[in-house]
């Protein structure tokens, strides 16, 4: 398995649209910094009574900035991007037929699901690590205040942690983001055994997160979807959120290995 996790890893980060995936990310991430960091006046005595920090600033500190809502709006078009489709070409090239001569099917499925949970979870997260330090070099790693009126409100999951240790907490969030990126990427798996068409295989995460957007714009709860709680600094984040999102997660890898199992066409 070991082998073919290392093939598979190859094939999902050594590609083209991986590199567009992280160019595309990186653009919107440095933009961000160019229209909203590069311009704050550290030292202006007006804002004194709270200074700039970086935890107030960076592309996870809020949605209000457009790169920030942006960004996490089009999370599974960069998640899906560098690997997304390569099961589906697997299946339609029969490629998979002389994968089965050399491993069993359980090595390569699994080996598959990793290289693009991987992948999607890379694509996402890098540029936001490149905010973030950029954003670092040019303001202050103040502890933030909630009397400022950004970051997690007193009911959100962990803001005691963003109060006292916002680093851990930013930390602990691109962890979160990294998975469910990952797991954004991992729908296509799933959908690639049902459909003729690549282009739906490669839009199925973006179609199923904007469903989801657009079901909560309809009802009033914006705060539930995930272009909102996936922010680190936005101010509902709440534990039950995240449950239900991993629990998918694993409800779709389950759903993929078995479908992959029990397919007896390849």
């Amino acid at each position: 398995m070991l082998v073919q996790m290392k093939i598979e890893i190859k094939r999902s980060l050594n590609n083209k649209m991986m590199l567009v995936a992280i160019l595309l990310g990186c653009a919107i991430s440095i933009s961000h910094v160019i229209q909203y960091v590069f311009v704050k006046d550290v030292y202006d005595p007006s804002i004194m009574w709270c200074p700039e920090s970086v935890y107030y600033n960076w592309l996870g500190a809020s949605s209000f900035p457009m790169q920030s809502y942006l960004y996490y709006l089009v999370l599974p078009i960069l998640a899906v991007l560098p690997a997304g489709t390569l099961l589906y070409d697997d299946l339609k090239s029969g490629y998979v037929k002389n994968v089965f001569i050399r491993t069993k099917k359980i090595n390569y499925f699994i080996a598959k699901y990793v290289a693009v949970f991987l992948s999607g979870g890379i694509a996402f997260v890098l540029p936001l690590i490149l905010n973030f330090v950029l954003t670092s070099m040019w303001l202050p790693a103040l502890i933030p205040e909630p009397i400022i009126g950004i970051g997690p409100s007193l009911t959100s999951v962990g803001y005691e942690i963003y109060y006292s240790h916002p680093l851990i907490y930013n930390s602990l969030f691109l962890i979160v983001d990294f998975i469910f990126a990952g797991g954004m990427a991992s729908i296509s798996l799933l959908v690639a055994y049902f459909v003729e068409h690549r282009f739906v295989v490669l839009m199925s995460p973006f179609i199923v997160y904007y469903f989801i957007y657009s079901l909560n714009n309809i009802i009033g709860m914006n705060s539930w979807a995930p272009n909102y709680f996936l922010i680190p600094g936005f101010n509902q984040n709440y534990i039950w959120e995240f449950i239900i999102s991993f629990i998918v997660i694993f409800l779709i890898f389950i759903s993929y290995l078995g479908k992959g199992l029990t397919n007896e066409t390849y």
